[in-house]
């Protein structure tokens, strides 16, 4: 059985007021650091693997 979820009475979030806590702003940047690096560390593997498949393409050619 799935939960009613109702937010209609709920208020309204204050980021201006959210964002003025510099605990938040630094959690913020934390993770905006963390998925750069995620998203870094998977460009370059898939760069990697790029590469891998055009040597298997030119040994596959040389044969």
């Amino acid at each position: 059985m799935e939960p009613n979820i109702n937010i209609d009475n709920e208020s309204k979030n204050n980021y201006n007021l959210i964002l003025n806590n510099q605990k938040i702003k630094n959690l913020l940047a934390l993770k905006l650091s963390l998925t750069y690096s995620a998203i870094k560390y998977r460009q370059e593997f898939g760069d990697e693997i790029d590469d891998l498949i055009q040597l298997v393409k030119l040994e596959l050619q040389r044969e």
